[in-house]
């Protein structure tokens, strides 16, 4: 189910912004390639331990992929 809400659009700006492609994010996170492609296209959403992670890793807080 794809969702309406503003994090795919956050998610790959911040990750562009860092420079990282999606394979490089996925292995800096320690997730499949897919996992983190299906975040970007909204078909689903990391918990929020996950989150925490991607943030750290795109140098960004969890706010900012969250925010409208």
């Amino acid at each position: 189910m794809k969702t309406d809400t503003p994090f795919p659009a956050n998610l790959r700006a911040a990750r562009e912004s860092a420079g990282l492609t999606l394979q490089a994010a996925s292995v800096e996170l320690g997730v499949a390639l897919t996992t983190w492609h299906r975040w970007e296209r909204g078909v689903n959403e990391p918990d929020f331990a996950t989150l925490g992670k991607i943030a750290a890793v795109l140098g960004t807080t969890p706010a900012e992929l969250l925010r409208d």
